[in-house]
């Protein structure tokens, strides 16, 4: 059996977990991972994140305005970290790790 966007539930009360969906489609948990990511890109909205155990598909805008926020917090995030190690990468002065540079 294979994850359709009719298997991911309605609503952040009746998320379902990856294991959940191992169990349903007797995948393993990388092939869901990446059955979830295919449906994602393909612009199927499902939801996840760190205060919700499982997927789900938004039920009103407050979840979707919530998940947007959630989403962008941490995308700033990451290009913040992104944007110091260039930083660190084009200053050749700055010691590495404690060890200079070569």
């Amino acid at each position: 059996m294979s994850i359709t966007i009719d298997l991911i539930p309605r609503g952040k009360e009746n998320a379902i977990t990856r294991e959940q969906l191992c169990s349903l489609t007797g995948m393993n948990d990388g092939a869901v991972r990446k059955a979830i990511r295919k449906l994602i890109d393909e612009g199927a909205v499902i939801m996840s994140g760190c205060h919700t155990k499982g997927y789900y598909q938004p039920t009103s805008y407050d979840e979707l305005d919530a998940y947007i926020e959630e989403l962008t917090n941490k995308g700033l995030s990451c290009l913040k970290r992104a944007n110091s190690a260039k930083e660190m990468r084009n200053n050749r002065s700055q010691l590495f790790m404690g060890l200079v540079e070569a």
